[in-house]
């Protein structure tokens, strides 16, 4: 069995491609990250009909060959409302457990650049007993971005879609 060792170098250029935001169905900037950061390095760049990034880049040695091979998009959300105190509502693309979204940081991609947020739901000291025993819903959560207002969401760029 070959064993690989990933040094710092390879651990870099992954935490930069997937730091590079890329939802279901907005994967274009990861693609075109990868593509002009890297495709120096290959010998050919090809897209498929699905749309598919290809580097080749040719080997002269008898070694084994090395594939790095992966989806490039990620688990995102979709804003369904804002709340007049300044709450973001949301809908996942893709699938997600409930349990592990609370607390999570987000980052809500707009026209004026890019607002973090923390996913949030209706704090423990005003949950009823019975609703402290169960897992809250995505449809409970919504994202917090430090506004007290709908106008201030708005002022961020942040809007339905």
């Amino acid at each position: 069995m070959i064993e690989y060792k990933v040094d710092d170098l390879r651990l870099e250029v992954l935490r930069e491609i997937v730091e590079v935001p890329a939802p279901s169905g907005f994967e274009e900037p990861v693609l075109n990250f990868i593509k002009e950061r890297y495709g120096r390095f290959a010998h050919e760049v090809k897209r498929d009909n699905l749309g598919s990034l290809v580097l080749v880049r040719r080997g002269k040695s008898e070694k084994p060959k090395v594939l790095v091979a992966g989806h490039v998009d990620e688990v995102g959300f979709v804003v369904t409302g804002i709340t007049s105190e300044g709450y973001v509502n949301f809908t996942p693309l893709g699938g997600w457990f409930d349990q592990v979204l609370l607390a999570q940081r987000v980052v809500i991609r707009t026209k004026n650049g890019l607002v973090p947020g923390v996913i949030a739901s209706k704090p423990p000291h005003l949950l009823t007993p019975e609703e402290r025993q169960k897992v809250v819903q995505i449809s409970q959560m919504f994202i917090d971005v430090g506004a007290s207002s709908k106008e201030e969401v708005e002022k961020l760029g942040v809007r339905i879609g």
